[in-house]
């Protein structure tokens, strides 16, 4: 599977796909998905992580990065089990995603309520 190929991949533009490729290729999840050895556990994780990022705008990643860095404060879980087994998380590209895209996400106009 590659997920570069994947039907909800070609529709993202933008920084959506920005974001999403920066993702992806710093945390390798093509490789952890196409390795025989990686734990299923953390295939399947990975599997949802991006299943979910792709059905959200730019905005809605962002948060959900973020967030996924709350809740891994919360319990060990799946970010524990990626530790575990040497692969890098979210926590270790907070910089670097803070660096790359923290000026677009503020610059998106918030919708009024």
């Amino acid at each position: 599977m590659d997920i570069f190929k994947s039907e909800a991949y070609k529709d993202l533009k933008g920084k959506e796909k920005e974001f999403f490729d920066f993702l992806a290729k710093s945390l390798s999840w093509n490789e952890i998905i196409n390795d025989e050895k990686t734990n299923p556990s953390i295939k399947k994780g990975v599997r949802i992580t991006i299943s979910r990022l792709l059905k959200l705008n730019f905005r809605g990643m962002f948060v959900f990065f973020w967030s996924a860095i709350a809740e891994s404060y919360k319990g060990p879980g799946f970010y524990a089990l990626l530790k575990k087994h040497g692969h890098k998380t979210f926590e270790d590209l907070r910089n670097d995603v803070r660096d790359k895209f923290d000026k677009h996400y503020y610059m998106i106009p918030k919708r009024k309520i």
